[in-house]
Formats: C-alpha cells, sequence, structure tokens
C-alpha cells in the first residue's frame, strides 16, 4: 500500500542566475512559488564530489500541481538547488516537455511548502535533510560521472605514454639570448632525427646549473638549434651575465610533465 506522501516547508532563494533564467523562461519568481499551497515536487539527488556541495534536482509534477498544470501547460519545470541545512539555493531552472517521465527508482515524491521570507535561524526540516542524505544518486547522473571518469582515466594513460620519453643529453657551442632576456638559443645540439622531433615543450637543465632554466619553443634540425622559453631565475642570471658555464652540456626532459600526470593519476 502506498504510504501517504509528506509535507515538507522549503526555505528557498534563487541565485541572479537562476532569477535571470525564469524571466527568460516566462515564469515569475514569486508568482510562480505561490500558485500552489504545497507543490508535488520529485527530488533528484547529484552525485557529490569533494569540490561538490549535496545538490538536488526539483522536478515540479506537471499533473498534481493543477493551479501550475493550467498555468504552464505541457511543461515540466526543473530547479536545480544546493541544499543548505537554513535553505534550498536554487541556482539553475530549466524545463522538459510534459511527455517526461518523472517516476524513477532514484527520484523521492514529496509535497513541498516554498518559502522565499527566510527569518533568521530558520532551518530545513531535519527529515527533509535526513531523506535527501538517505537517497540513492541520480542513476542517470551517475552513469555520467562513471563515463566521464573512465574516459579521464584513459587520457592520462595515453598522456603518460607520451610523456614518458627518457633524458636527452648533448653537447652544445654556445648560447645567446634575445633583448629581454626572455628567451636563449642554444647552438650545435648534436641529437639524432628521432630526438629532435621530440624536443618541443621539454624542459631544458644546463650541465652547472643547478635548476631547469626553461621550456623548449622550438627546434630546427638543419640549424641545430635549440629556442627556450627562460624562466625567470635563468632570466635573472642572463641579465646579471651568470651564465659563463665551463663544460657546456644540455639534458632535455619531460621529467616534470610525467610527474604531474602520474600525480592526476593517483588522485582519481
Amino acid at each position: 500500500m502506498r504510504t501517504q506522501v509528506k509535507t515538507y516547508r522549503c526555505p528557498v532563494t534563487l541565485t541572479n542566475k537562476a532569477k535571470d533564467k525564469m524571466r527568460e523562461l516566462g515564469l515569475e519568481e514569486r508568482s510562480f512559488f505561490s500558485l500552489e499551497k504545497s507543490f508535488r515536487i520529485y527530488i533528484e539527488k547529484y552525485p557529490q564530489t569533494a569540490d561538490r556541495p549535496l545538490s538536488v534536482a526539483l522536478y515540479v509534477d506537471h499533473e498534481k500541481n493543477v493551479h501550475f498544470a493550467k498555468m504552464y501547460e505541457g511543461l515540466v519545470v526543473i530547479l536545480h538547488c544546493v541544499v543548505e541545512k537554513d535553505r534550498f539555493i536554487v541556482t539553475n531552472v530549466t524545463t522538459k516537455s510534459s511527455r517526461y517521465s518523472m517516476q524513477t527508482n532514484w527520484r523521492r515524491d514529496v509535497n513541498l511548502t516554498f518559502d522565499l521570507n527566510i527569518q533568521r535561524g530558520s532551518m530545513v526540516s531535519f527529515d527533509l535533510l535526513s531523506l535527501i542524505h538517505e537517497m540513492p544518486v541520480a542513476q542517470d547522473s551517475s552513469m555520467y560521472v562513471k563515463k566521464r571518469i573512465a574516459s579521464w582515466e584513459g587520457y592520462l594513460k595515453i598522456q603518460e605514454r607520451s610523456a614518458d620519453i627518457p633524458d636527452m643529453l648533448s653537447p652544445y657551442s654556445g648560447l645567446t639570448f634575445n633583448g629581454d632576456f626572455t628567451r636563449m638559443t642554444i647552438t650545435g645540439c648534436q641529437l639524432d632525427d628521432k630526438q629532435w622531433k621530440s624536443l618541443k615543450d621539454l624542459s631544458v637543465k644546463l650541465k652547472g646549473i643547478d635548476q631547469d632554466v626553461g621550456k623548449v619553443l622550438k627546434a630546427n634540425c638543419s640549424a641545430r638549434t635549440v629556442e627556450v622559453e627562460l624562466n625567470k631565475y635563468m632570466e635573472e642570471r642572463a641579465r646579471k651575465n651568470r651564465v659563463d658555464l665551463n663544460q657546456r652540456e644540455v639534458t632535455f626532459s619531460n621529467f616534470a610533465t610525467l610527474s604531474q600526470v602520474k600525480k592526476a593519476t593517483t588522485r582519481i
């Protein structure tokens, strides 16, 4: 036997974006929420993440809300909300056709009495918050998130394979700098054809300097030159003419990129 649908008071505010969206859809905020003494609503819970607060979609039943149905015939209005302890914050408003089926295994139907006049100290009903916390996550949204994660994992694996390039060491004959010391050209590099093609965006380290000096902007195999975008440390060093190095050897490395990809892989 079907249990009676409970009615909950629901303090609600709207963001400017939600208000603008309501106007675009021809809905007026106060008249909309006063159409029914209480609205029959289907609640859908979105997946929660570390950077996403508890969020729900409120589907306004287009059949049981009689005054609403007369006013907005043929529409299902959906209020996308962030759930706080003292209110629901509507962040967006969307619509679907009234042919859209709202009853699913992961949605819960309730009656909500919306209250736009939020008083200091007022709270959302504990029973309503408990109901939402205990709800299953929306299947459609959950599958979407899983697909996105799987896609991202696949992308990272490809990136990791691409980033796993062995360090390349080469002697060089000289260093020249542009006028504002933001770029440096390394001349006389001795690399094979495959290495020349792999240089773009690699980090650059000069023997005698204990940190990277920049990253490769472009490489010219025929001229045996490599143009490097310098980091701030090397810019300052070049301006002070502190680049008289005894051993002329350069290392091109993809270690920084590979480290970032591996960190991203372990975080998901």
